[in-house]
């Protein structure tokens, strides 16, 4: 975990100079991400993984082929040697965000991603203050989910997802298949890619904060 923080704010001073064109930790780790499963990937495709300019986008690849991660050439961008390796440390960590299909009746919005946070104590986190920080970083709301044992709970009331929402628990366990102790951050909004940045810029604000369970 000391490597990835370490990485983890590394990047986050690399970044400062993008902020007025708003670019986050969490449009890093989503591009990250992609190209982990894309392999090679060409500016315009990251554009739309990211929801940013190509100027923008541009400028990232920039930054990430400086740091050493990313290597960039007339084929597209694709994952250096350190590159992979800091995705599986991110992967180990948390999860790349999913969009639900079945969320909504508990978020009350229809565009709803979640998330697996590893590692981390429950006990640690305070839920409004991860809900004010996916808001504050484009989202519209989160929850925070805890698996313990054969169930999902929400936190403080620690109602039993499987009997609340059946639909969403059954999903959530197929896709993202938490194990006890593991932490789900659902975010909602009204886009798709704006609510995978949030939490995952909050899931990155919740590693760097709490206390690790390991």
């Amino acid at each position: 975990m000391s490597m990835l923080k370490s990485v983890l704010e590394q990047f986050g001073a690399s970044l400062r100079p993008l902020e007025r064109s708003g670019v986050t930790i969490g449009h890093i780790i989503l591009l990250l991400l992609a190209l982990d499963e894309m392999k090679t990937a060409g500016r315009r495709v990251l554009c739309q993984v990211l929801s940013l300019g190509e100027g923008t986008t541009r400028t990232v690849l920039g930054k990430l082929s400086a740091l050493g991660v990313v290597q960039v050439s007339r084929a597209g961008a694709r994952l250096s040697e350190q590159g992979k390796r800091l995705v599986s440390a991110i992967k180990s960590r948390i999860s790349r965000p999913i969009l639900l299909r079945a969320g909504e009746k508990l978020t009350l919005k229809k565009v709803n991603a979640a998330l697996l946070i590893r590692g981390v104590q429950a006990e640690s986190i305070s839920v409004l203050e991860v809900r004010d920080d996916v808001i504050r970083f484009g989202g519209r709301g989160a929850v925070l989910l805890v698996k313990r044992e054969t169930d999902l709970y929400i936190p403080p009331g620690n109602t039993r997802v499987s009997e609340r929402y059946p639909s969403l628990y059954y999903e959530l366990e197929k896709r993202l298949q938490p194990e006890d102790g593991d932490i789900i951050l659902i975010g909602m909004g009204e886009e798709s890619i704006s609510v995978m940045v949030a939490i995952l810029n909050a899931a990155v604000d919740i590693l760097l904060e709490s206390g690790s369970s390991e």
